[in-house]
């Protein structure tokens, strides 16, 4: 009798489906349209009221080059010398000049960062040569790929050529519904752009203005998240052309760049050399001695890992576990340095794992070693930093591989923390707040006489000793004090120096 019932009630749901089915593809003929067809046309509506709005299609095509002048705040959400808000905010200026009939394009900029890391660079390219300069120390290193393409993130500092661009590519156009920002209705569409991203445009109901648009992001702190870009000014140019007043991006719903627009022009003439890379008054950034070995020996059971990016770890081998010593970029960067260990010591787990400093070029590869089971190894101020970047799942970067085990992966310590055994010593101090971080590790090694530090005094590849600052004096101040015998001094950036060649840097910049 049961079987008999669980049959009829079978037959009934197949019978309902199949009815579904029949009526839904009639509605479907019925209106010739399907959901794809109708979020299309609802796309591409408000998408040529855009256009209107900004001045109509042959006004936007009429722009064959456009300049931009900026002047605000950088807000380093990664780059703070605290690990929580708020956060530092320092000066962000310089100038975009976009051509776009010709595909080339020139990107100054003049920026600080907490602890005297100023910089002051341009990007040209002419679409068949390009090259970055820093122009503080008369440097140039040639772009591999120079090709307009690959500024097409430039021409987004203009809504304009994101309107016309998603017209262009108007198959991809979806409307995505209704929705408020900053108070005021909104229409939202996406499309697909041509460097692979999936833009979510907010059109303002009532001006028909962009508002914003964003993407889906890896971030290293939250994991996916909003990358917003918001326009939340506009005024009028040339008497017809409505320009924003105001750039603004938001990660993870926190600002990390405000800049207003000083200047927007349209259809300059420029020299013919201005976007190509100079010919003189420049010295090629010299990269460091080739044929590096990954892994370098400094003493027994003490290696320096070369990782990527220009990234340097460490790692100690004890008698029972390994410590390593910084967890830079993200964690395949980490999955890099782990080979390398388990190349040399196949028998020891990874115990420990210690960063100088919270800012996530230092600190981005440690999910990978809490998930090895390791600890991070921190100071108090950064518990709720690890703690947050740990505890995230990651979804759309490949990142993620296998859960983390819910378990306490902090120690924290005060001043200093020794890890000795069988006669091998490491020795972590916290320095003490300096312009770069208010929380900064280092790690001495009492026997070999050996200090790893990441960002307290960073040598280009080539050795020119030409980079110390206020967070070097910080630290060389902190050295002296601190009575330790030195002869060698390994950074995470660079090679290795001398507390002489250090001292002497600071000498030149004086």
């Amino acid at each position: 009798m049961k079987i008999l019932i669980e049959k009829i009630m079978y037959s009934a749901f197949a019978l309902l489906f199949v009815i579904s089915f029949v009526l839904d593809g009639a509605a479907q003929k019925q209106s010739g349209k399907t959901i794809s067809e109708d979020s299309y046309r609802a796309a591409r509506g408000v998408i040529e009221a855009a256009i209107t709005a900004y001045g109509g299609r042959e006004a936007l095509r009429s722009i064959e080059n456009f300049s931009i002048k900026f002047d605000g705040d950088n807000i380093h959400r990664n780059q703070s010398r605290r690990a929580d808000p708020p956060y530092d905010r320092t000066p962000l200026r310089g100038s975009l000049v976009a051509d776009i009939k010709n595909g080339r394009v020139s990107f100054e900029l003049w920026r600080t960062s907490p602890g005297g890391f100023d910089a002051h660079t341009r990007l040209v390219t002419d679409g068949k040569q390009g090259a970055f300069l820093n122009l503080r120390e008369q440097r140039i290193t040639k772009l591999d790929n120079p090709s307009f393409s690959n500024q097409r993130e430039r021409l987004r500092f203009l809504p304009h050529n994101i309107l016309l661009d998603a017209a262009a590519r108007s198959i991809s156009l979806r409307f995505l519904g209704k929705a408020s920002f900053n108070n005021r209705p909104h229409d939202v569409i996406t499309y697909a752009t041509e460097d692979g991203q999936q833009l979510t445009i907010y059109i303002d109901s009532q001006t028909n203005l962009m508002s914003k648009f964003e993407t889906i992001a890896f971030d290293i702190i939250v994991n996916d998240t909003a990358a917003e870009t918001i326009f939340p000014e506009y005024r009028t140019i040339e008497g017809k052309f409505k320009v924003p007043a105001r750039r603004v991006l938001k990660r993870a719903g926190e600002e990390i760049e405000n800049l207003p627009y000083t200047e927007v022009k349209f259809n300059q003439t420029y020299p013919a050399d201005f976007f190509s890379p100079p010919a003189s008054g420049f010295t090629p950034a010299v990269p460091g001695p080739e044929n590096q070995p990954p892994v370098e020996k400094l003493s027994t059971d003490i290696y320096l890992v070369r990782a990527a990016g220009g990234y340097n770890a460490m790692f100690v081998a004890f008698s029972t576990y390994v410590l390593v010593l910084e967890a830079p970029i993200n964690d395949l960067t980490s999955r890099q340095v782990i080979d390398r260990i388990k190349e040399i010591v196949p028998d020891k787990p990874i115990k420990y794992v210690a960063v100088t400093h919270h800012h996530t070029d230092h600190s981005g590869g440690v999910r990978e070693y809490v998930r090895a089971g390791a600890n991070i190894v921190t100071t108090p101020g950064n518990r709720g930093f690890f703690t947050r970047m740990v505890s995230d799942v990651f979804t759309t970067s490949v990142f993620e591989r296998t859960p983390i085990a819910r378990r306490e992966f902090i120690e924290t310590f005060q001043k200093k923390r020794v890890f000795s055994e069988a006669g091998q010593t490491v020795e972590l101090y916290d320095i003490g707040a300096g312009p770069h971080a208010e929380e900064m590790v280092v790690a001495y090694f009492p026997n070999e006489k050996i200090i790893f530090q990441g960002d307290l005094f960073n040598v280009p590849d080539d050795g020119r000793l030409t980079n110390a600052n206020a967070t070097t004096k910080h630290f060389a101040e902190w050295l002296e004090k601190s009575n330790l015998p030195v002869e060698k001094i390994v950074a995470v950036h660079g090679p290795a120096v001398t507390p002489d060649q250090m001292r002497r840097a600071l000498e030149s910049v004086r």
